[in-house]
């Protein structure tokens, strides 16, 4: 089997790191490299990558990587785009610091490390609704969907100060138990607003 693998990474260390790492399979027979978005896109259009391996800034639509071909480097955990990832068929959703070595190696084989890929994203939700009460999740929801305290007070009909005593209790309980599920935009924002 020979693969055309697709790195899209913008930072120029980890794409060298991730040329070498991947130049030492023999089933690597040829590696080409996206910097951007646009690049990303063009190149998934026009080279026709078999496989892909993609920071998760650059995606700006999941739909356009290769179904069950490709893993997500994240620089932090987003439950958005990993549970997309999950749902796509993404063969990882990996951190990368430090970068995964060996399982990155493992996603080139359709049956390498999917299941803790399924594992994560279940377990994910499962203790984020254990964690929460209902009215918690709901105000998460709405915080997670970008609309402010006061917007999220005013359709729950409760105060602007009960909504960002709820985000407070919120934020504690997901810290304490290391369940990092609050978005990037809910989390620049919950800094800001609350």
């Amino acid at each position: 089997m020979e693969l055309h693998l697709l790195i899209a990474e913008p930072r120029q260390a980890q794409r060298e790191l991730l040329r070498t790492i991947y130049s030492a399979s023999p089933l690597v027979t040829r590696i080409d490299e996206a910097t951007n978005s646009e690049e990303l896109q063009y190149k998934l259009e026009h080279t026709l990558p078999d496989f892909v391996v993609v920071h998760q800034s650059l995606i700006t639509d999941i739909s356009l990587l290769p179904r069950g071909h490709f893993v997500i480097l994240a620089t932090d955990l987003d439950q958005t785009m990993l549970l997309a990832a999950y749902h796509h068929g993404a063969r990882g959703y990996f951190l990368d610091n430090p970068l995964p070595t060996a399982m990155l190696l493992a996603a080139l084989n359709p049956t390498g490390v999917a299941w803790v890929l399924e594992y994560l994203a279940h377990a994910e939700l499962l203790d984020v609704k254990k964690v929460l009460t209902a009215r918690e999740q709901t105000i998460l929801a709405l915080w997670n969907e970008g609309l402010s305290s006061s917007a999220i007070g005013k359709r729950l009909v409760i105060s602007n100060g009960t909504v960002k005593k709820e985000l407070e209790n919120i934020r504690t309980k997901l810290q304490k138990r290391n369940i990092l599920t609050i978005m990037r935009k809910g989390r620049a924002k919950m800094q800001t607003d609350v």
